[in-house]
């Protein structure tokens, strides 16, 4: 059984935004840990950051603080999410509580490196297998992260090449498994056909 990830038509180049935009796709809820990222984000601008905007795209179910550097948008269509994770820098994921994040695989299918919240097990392994992404366990390792992955020509523009090579290589895989099962599939359909006529002739 697999996972569809639609892969965007068109990927606006980030360099076409003069200010990188975090962005955080998924409901706006203290379960997803988005207070943390608020906090986190502000203060890293407070303290001198690099340049930056955040942007929650998503139902909002909680009250959120306003800020110069923060934005909401509230519920989003596909289209909408395309051209955000076309115009993003980083894709973010706070939650600590997440099993396997589809927006992790939308991010790197539009080549977006993605920055985790590495007390989820299930996505600091996500990040590490797939080469993708970085994750944080505290604010100082996400300012670091943050100060990696956001400056151009490093590090960060090699994994957000990584992750588009990783979904392409996971689809590749699939599709070889997919057409091995059929082969074996049409394989023994015919041995059993070839036994049913030697026993029934």
């Amino acid at each position: 059984m697999g996972v569809g990830v639609a892969v965007p038509a068109t990927i606006q180049p980030q360099a076409q935004r003069a200010i990188p935009s975090l962005l955080y796709i998924g409901r706006v809820h203290s379960s997803k840990n988005v207070e943390q990222l608020f906090a986190y984000t502000t203060r890293y601008r407070a303290e001198g950051g690099l340049p930056l905007r955040l942007i929650f795209a998503g139902r909002a179910d909680i009250a959120m603080p306003s800020h110069p550097d923060v934005s909401y948008t509230g519920f989003i269509g596909e289209e909408e999410k395309a051209r955000l994770l076309g115009e993003c820098a980083l894709v973010m994921m706070p939650s600590a509580y997440e099993s396997l994040s589809i927006t992790c695989l939308e991010a790197w299918a539009s080549s977006r490196a993605t920055l985790v919240n590495g007390d989820s097990d299930v996505l600091r392994a996500q990040s590490l297998r797939s080469g993708g992404g970085l994750y944080y366990r505290s604010y100082a390792e996400f300012a670091a992260a943050l100060d990696l992955l956001l400056q151009e020509g490093t590090v960060g523009s090699d994994i957000t090449r990584m992750a588009l090579l990783i979904v392409v290589l996971a689809l590749t895989q699939a599709m070889f498994r997919y057409f091995m099962r059929r082969t074996m599939i049409f394989a023994s359909w015919r041995v059993v056909s070839r036994i049913r006529r030697d026993l029934f002739a």
